[in-house]
């Protein structure tokens, strides 16, 4: 009878969530670095900063320029701005949690 084994990652689940927890709760791509898939972490790193400065400079006009407050769905456009960041990191934390999340040779996570 044949044994199989199981390929596993040598880098660690627990190492990957922090680096998610470090990474702005996931929005700027530090986990997928800690995974070596370098070019998803470049992305994602680019995506979070530039959506991390659309959502505080809007948050900033609003907060210093009244007559833009007085706009309907003034504050609306800054929450969806980090909405739409959160969604993919969210989307990596339950593969984290589901133990689904691969490295760049696509193992999976060692406990």
């Amino acid at each position: 009878m044949a044994k199989y084994v199981a390929a596993t990652s040598d880098i660690p689940r627990s190492y990957v969530k922090r680096m998610w927890l470090i990474g702005l709760v996931g929005t700027l791509g530090f986990h997928y670095f800690a995974v070596k898939k370098l070019k998803t972490g470049f992305w994602r790193l680019l995506f979070g900063a530039v959506m991390w400065m659309g959502t505080i400079a809007l948050i900033v006009m609003l907060v210093t320029e009244p007559e833009a407050r007085n706009q309907e769905g003034a504050f609306a456009f800054p929450f969806f701005c980090f909405a739409i960041n959160m969604i993919p990191a969210l989307y990596d934390l339950f593969k984290l949690w589901l133990g689904r999340f691969t490295d760049n040779v696509g193992a999976f996570l060692r406990e």
